[in-house]
């Protein structure tokens, strides 16, 4: 299993390349999180049924954060996202400075849920 398939989710999620104007199953893009065919980030149609959370991510190694990003943190995907600030080498991690967080330490290759909106 890579890395990039250990990321925190939710109980129901459908995922759509708007390149491709197509649905994905998990199973073609759960270790990447990319379109098979374009190689474009899937829109990552996300639900929570008992927090009634409807939300729309990109998950992306922490290695492409950017600034004005909206991350959430592990564990936190029915709570708050942060705006990322700035991004920083620190040794052989990144530290992401969060908005009203502070920062957050990760290795460039963990996944990050980037939250694009909602549903």
């Amino acid at each position: 299993m890579s890395l990039m398939s250990s990321v925190n989710r939710l109980s129901s999620e459908k995922f759509k390349c708007h390149e491709c104007e197509v649905d994905l199953s998990n199973d073609e893009v759960q270790h990447t999180w990319k379109c098979p065919t374009c190689k474009s980030l899937v829109h990552i149609y996300a639900e929570d049924i008992e927090s009634k959370t409807k939300i729309v991510l990109l998950r992306k190694p922490a290695s492409e954060i950017e600034d004005g990003d909206l991350v959430h943190l592990p564990g936190g995907l029915t709570k708050k996202s942060y705006r990322v600030l700035g991004v920083n080498k620190k040794g052989d991690k990144l530290g992401l400075g969060l908005e009203g967080y502070g920062q957050y330490l990760v290795s460039p290759e963990e996944p990050i849920n980037c939250r694009t909106g909602a549903w």
